[in-house]
């Protein structure tokens, strides 16, 4: 990927390459530079480079922070600890276990400096960021034999809700499942992120106002992006008044954002009836399936 990159920079494709890898190492004015392949830190050919005899570490965007102080060394400027934990929250957080891969390649180095291409040089206890970043990117797991179903919605009038409400009991009807609905207007961007970021079954619920979705539908489909989704799997459901155009729209964003999407939207008209709430019912239990692993043909 870095070859067509660099060619559409520089405007030529008259440029001559010399591949590197990891462990790769290049002698170069008495220096010897050694090479580590670490893709998705943010880009996809990323690498970092380590100075053998000066036990410097070029780790590229990775350790790095949107913040500025003409003393540069991390020893001299001020606290830039919220810059550096937002610039991995929402740069590096949907990469973590490329994050991981990248600290098991450093971890082997003996490191005197990191310097990242962006924020503070970090001199003084370097090693302490690798830390950071091992915390951060940390997979746990609050209950240990079941997995996580959010349910998330937003309603005008309780249809929604009602719907939401019938999901989730089809949902507990499974035992090894863990199922928890919020409403989303009542939660903040960290409170959504952490909740994301556990389950592994997601199900988005919305009305359709003026042909879309409310905004807090688009906000929680905006954390997403934030968020490492393989394995993650996401549906969704709604009432509607006229023509439902937001459910589509939503079911295409998921797909977009990389779930695994096996359900076509869910959709009733006005209030639930009886019949209706049956197959909220239904879809709870057939989502809840295929979290607990039964395939499904996946609409593409």
């Amino acid at each position: 990927m870095a070859e067509p990159m660099l060619k559409a920079i520089v405007g030529s494709e008259n440029i001559k390459f010399e591949k590197v890898w990891t462990n790769k190492e290049l002698k170069l004015g008495g220096k010897t530079i050694q090479f580590l392949s670490t893709p998705n830190l943010h880009w996809p050919e990323t690498m970092s480079s380590y100075i053998v005899e000066d036990r410097v570490l070029f780790s590229g965007d990775v350790f790095g922070s949107h913040y500025f102080d003409s003393r540069v060394f991390n020893d001299l400027v001020g606290d830039f600890s919220y810059a550096f934990q937002y610039y991995y929250e929402h740069i590096m957080r949907p990469f973590k276990s490329d994050v991981i891969a990248a600290l098991k390649l450093y971890e082997k180095l003996a490191i005197d400096m990191i310097l990242p291409l962006h924020g503070p040089l970090l001199r003084k206890n370097p090693k302490s960021y690798l830390k950071l970043y091992e915390t951060w990117s940390q997979k746990t797991k609050r209950f240990d034999e079941k997995e996580v179903v959010s349910i998330f919605y937003v309603t005008s009038y309780k249809n929604t809700k009602q719907m939401a409400e019938y999901i989730l009991d089809g949902l507990e009807s499974h035992e090894n499942l863990v199922a928890n609905i919020y409403d989303v207007t009542a939660l903040e961007e960290q409170n959504i992120l952490s909740i994301l970021e556990e389950s592994k079954g997601v199900l988005v619920g919305m009305p359709t106002i003026n042909a879309d979705a409310p905004k807090p539908i688009w906000d929680l489909l905006s954390c997403m992006m934030l968020l490492e989704k393989k394995g993650k799997i996401a549906a969704c459901f709604g009432s509607y008044g006229w023509s439902g155009e937001a459910l589509n729209m939503i079911h295409n964003r998921l797909k977009d954002l990389r779930f695994r999407v096996p359900l076509e939207p869910l959709k009733i008209k006005l209030i639930p009836t009886k019949a209706e709430k049956l197959e909220c019912y239904n879809f709870g239990i057939t989502f809840g399936e295929i979290v607990n692993g039964k395939m499904m043909e996946m609409s593409l």
